[in-house]
Parts: C-alpha cells; structure tokens; sequence
C-alpha cells in the first residue's frame, strides 16, 4: 500500500501503511550506519569471523526453587564472543530507534540465508533491543541464523560503498 498517511481512508488503512517498506524507509535506515567508522565495521566482521557453532547454541543458567524457597530465573549465558557481535553492531549503528521494532515482527531470514542491508538493520535492531524485554531472544537468532545473515549482509554492503574496504591494485 502507498499514500499518505493524512489521507489514509480508514484505520485500518492507515495501520496497513505503517507496516508497508518504502524504498525511501530502506535509505534512512542505511544512512544512519556509521560508514566512517573502519574500525567498527573491521570489529564487526572479525568479531562474525570468529564466532563458533558452540558459542551460537547459548545455554541457559539453572532456575527452580532453591531451598530457602526462593526462585530463580533461568536466563541465557551468552559467551563473549556472541556478546562481542551483539556489541559491534551496535558499534555500527545498526541497532537504531528510527527502526520502531516493537511494531513491526524482525524479518525471517529467507530461505536462501540472505538479508538485504536495510532488514538487516531491522533485524539487528529487533534482536538486540527484543532481549531486553524477552531473555533468549539473541540465542535464537544465533541459533536460527539471523545473526549471522544480519553480520553477512551488513558487511558486503560495507564493502560495497565508498568508504569500505579496497582492493590492493
């Protein structure tokens, strides 16, 4: 659906437009990456580099009832290097609140495992700031494969722009 939503015919319409991606959505949400920041983006790709199948299946702390009765809450024990992925898309500016997630469902990584660069941001921004609010939501994107598609996807577009990494000549 397109339009405006000043004119929008009904709620309904109008709910429907603000679930709709423009490409003009796609750029704002790409411009606000730190492109100048080398440092943040090499972080970014080592930091995916060196990421393990054992640090992508998270295991959970103990919870039940301890014997002076109270409870504790299991919650997802992230290693370090997972955390310092979560940590360098953040460094990127890829976790941003110009992409309002909490209103919109993190896209699925399709079938082929390949994010473009803008629902890469979006993804980024749903997982890190969704764990907030829900304990486990980072160990199912290292799990299912959306981290890794987020970190693939933003850094080929890095590498495609100006200010990414060149070729020796």
């Amino acid at each position: 659906m397109s339009g405006s939503p000043a004119t929008a015919p009904s709620l309904d319409a109008l709910k429907e437009l603000t679930r709709s991606v423009t490409a003009g959505d796609d750029r704002r949400l790409l411009a606000l990456l730190d492109r100048k920041n080398a440092d943040g983006w090499r972080e970014l790709r080592e930091a995916h580099a060196a990421l393990t199948d054992q640090d992508r299946d998270v295991r959970w702390s103990g919870s039940g009832k301890r014997p002076d009765g109270t409870v504790r809450i299991g919650h997802p024990v992230h290693g370090p290097r997972l955390l310092r992925l979560v940590g360098a898309l953040s460094g990127v500016g890829a976790v941003t609140p110009a992409y309002l997630w909490m209103r919109n469902p993190p896209p699925a990584v399709p079938a082929g495992g390949r994010l473009g660069p803008a629902d890469a941001v979006r993804a980024a921004t749903a997982v890190v700031r969704g764990e907030r609010f829900a304990d486990g939501t980072i160990a199912q994107a290292a799990g299912n494969g959306l981290l890794d598609a987020v970190a693939e996807s933003l850094c080929a577009w890095y590498a495609a722009t100006d200010n990414g990494p060149r070729a020796a000549p």
